[in-house]
């Protein structure tokens, strides 16, 4: 994860993004996948993830609580 609490991004397989370099490296393949069932199960990411995500006031704790939840079912999904 980087960024700021209501601006932010993710990444897998390095540490931390802190450069173009670094993005680079993450496993873009696992990121195009998960982002693809999230937009099966409603929820509509970014295809970059470069690109972050937004929080906003609108954003009610359900929209949180319902997107966590996507991704969570999604994660032990492609786990398998």
């Amino acid at each position: 994860m980087t960024g700021y609490p209501a601006m932010f991004s993710f990444s897998f397989g390095i540490d931390a993004v802190t450069c173009q370099r670094e993005w680079a490296k993450s496993d873009h393949g696992l990121y195009l996948l998960l982002v693809k069932k999230a937009i099966e199960r409603g929820v509509m990411p970014d295809f970059d993830s470069r690109e972050p995500w937004f929080m906003c006031y609108e954003h009610s704790e359900a929209d949180v609580d319902e997107t966590l939840g996507v991704y969570a079912e999604i994660v032990k999904e492609v786990k398998k």
